[in-house]
């Protein structure tokens, strides 16, 4: 029973890891998702007003 329980301790162990490395990965996703938006706003702001440096 005792390894049967070590199993499933690692087991739990390795879940977490990963469901914390996903989660970091979505919110990562995320970030990316709304700086590369600015980015292409700044961008047409920039193209718009005719400012080009």
């Amino acid at each position: 029973m005792n390894a049967f329980l070590v199993i499933l301790f690692i087991v739990a162990v390795i879940v977490l890891i990963f469901g914390g490395f996903i989660a970091s990965v979505k919110l990562l996703l995320w970030v990316g998702l709304i700086v590369a938006i600015l980015a292409v706003i700044a961008w047409v702001l920039r193209m718009l007003t005719g400012r080009r440096s």
